[in-house]
């Protein structure tokens, strides 16, 4: 059975509920959730999209992203995610959110309020199918891979930066 995405407005009211495939065909607003994991010595968890993803597939992204499911709220959809793509069940505190622009690809429309969670954890990440690949990198590391290499990031990454920059360690 298809996933449902809850549509939202401009203020992130719920509309309705529509399978992802119109959602993404139509370019309409739905919720998704993007995770910063941290482990105990300070460091971001990094994940490099796997080649087979609609959006963005062999870029660098931020530790957990996703869609919410129609009913389901971000919090629950986090807590779901980081356990399908990383294999961790652990605490998460909300940071905001924000709404992106449309970003396209192909014949696909993505258009998202996304809500941003922060976490930590010292359990062992477990790659899904969905990641080619995953490390832990020092924040000064990856302040500086962001600002010299920003192509190599998706575009929700590099926003959810603009609008909740963690202190970056010298």
């Amino acid at each position: 059975m298809e996933e449902h995405f809850d549509i939202v407005d401009e203020h992130d009211v719920v509309i309705g509920s529509r399978p992802s495939s119109e959602c993404l065909a139509k370019g309409l607003l739905h919720r998704a959730i993007l995770v910063w994991l941290f482990n105990p010595l300070g460091e971001v968890y990094l994940q490099k999209r796997a080649s087979n993803l609609l959006f963005y597939p062999g870029h660098w992204s931020a530790s957990v992203t996703g869609h919410v499911s129609s009913g389901e709220t971000s919090l629950q959809a986090a807590k779901r995610e980081i356990q399908e793509e990383l294999g961790i069940d652990c605490e998460l505190t909300e940071l905001g959110k924000f709404k992106t622009p449309k970003w396209r690809t192909t014949d696909k429309t993505e258009w998202e309020f996304i809500t941003v969670f922060e976490a930590s954890s010292s359990a062992e990440v477990i790659l899904s199918e969905e990641t080619e690949e995953g490390k832990f990198m020092p924040q000064m590391q990856f302040k500086e891979l962001v600002h010299s290499r920003p192509e190599i990031f998706t575009p929700d990454t590099l926003l959810a930066l603009t609008y909740y920059p963690r202190k970056m360690k010298e």
